[in-house]
């Protein structure tokens, strides 16, 4: 369960931990995924084109990018690691 629709908002705060789940990236043909960013442990940030397991560092973005107009969008998901 989250607490937001990711269709209409790019911010998602989910109610459970996201550490050591799957995620994948599907958007309109509009847009082409870019990467995922996340924060490590030691507060660097990891930027990377697979993620087969989110870590346990309370968000992780997915960056696209518009085709025709250039513009980044930020998808990020927060979780609750308890």
């Amino acid at each position: 369960p989250s607490s937001g629709d990711i269709r209409k908002s790019p911010l998602c705060f989910l109610e459970k931990a996201l550490a050591g789940k799957s995620l994948t990236v599907k958007a309109s043909s509009a847009w082409t995924f870019v990467r995922f960013e996340y924060f490590k442990d030691d507060g660097a940030v990891k930027k990377c084109k697979t993620l087969k397991k989110i870590p346990d560092a309370g968000y992780v973005s997915a960056v696209l990018k518009h085709k025709k107009t250039g513009v980044f969008q930020f998808v990020t998901l927060y979780g609750e690691a308890y």
